[in-house]
């Protein structure tokens, strides 16, 4: 099993307020949480209209899978239009590998 974190900056040129920024940003993680079933959020650049992060997290079986997240949302992007993702960021944990804090 891999963890799979995405962090994606993102331009919304054809947003003009905070509001219709935030209307589309809900757009977006709503798609992709019943696309995928992925825990996902705003993160940075709150206070810009026109700009935003999201991260997404998920546990996938393999790299094709995780692979497969990235590829969403690139071809969302393009399909979807109204937003351009300016960089793409995926990194993976393989869960074997982590050690437990016994504490817990």
């Amino acid at each position: 099993m891999l963890i799979n974190l995405i962090t994606m900056d993102i331009f919304l040129p054809e947003c003009h307020s905070l509001k219709e920024k935030r209307k589309r940003v809900k757009s977006i993680i709503a798609s992709s949480q019943e696309k995928f079933h992925i825990s996902i959020r705003e993160d940075g650049f709150q206070d810009k209209w026109q700009r935003t992060q999201i991260i997404a997290a998920s546990l996938v079986h393999n790299q094709d899978e995780a692979n497969k997240l990235v590829s969403y949302f690139e071809d969302y992007a393009e399909s979807a239009g109204g937003f351009e993702i300016l960089s793409l960021q995926s990194i993976f944990w393989d869960t074997r590998e982590l050690q437990m804090d016994e504490n817990l």
